[in-house]
């Protein structure tokens, strides 16, 4: 879901948890797009002025509840575990 999605998901559901995951930099995130070539570089423009439009918006409006940096995968998928502990724990999930 991109971010757009997301904000609309917590203005219909207000108890919404988002969740945000993002790479550990701009120049990261463009050498995992080059890595995978699943797009032609046109497509991995357009797709890194996104993120970078979103990380400012996100900047500005921090309306995301968690931010998990996916710069070691294990650590990353370890932080959304605990989040959802915590979560489950304060009582907003319902399991």
């Amino acid at each position: 879901m991109d971010q757009l999605g997301a904000y609309q998901i917590k203005e219909r559901y207000a108890k919404a948890i988002l969740i945000w995951i993002v790479p550990p930099s701009m120049d990261e995130l463009a050498a995992r797009l080059q890595n995978r070539a699943t797009e032609n570089q046109a497509d991995m423009q357009k797709r890194l002025m996104i993120a970078q439009n979103e990380m400012k918006i996100e900047n500005q409006k921090q309306l995301f509840d968690y931010v998990v940096q996916n710069h070691v995968l294990a650590q990353a998928t370890l932080d959304l575990i605990n989040i959802f502990k915590a979560e489950m724990l304060s009582g907003s999930i319902n399991c």
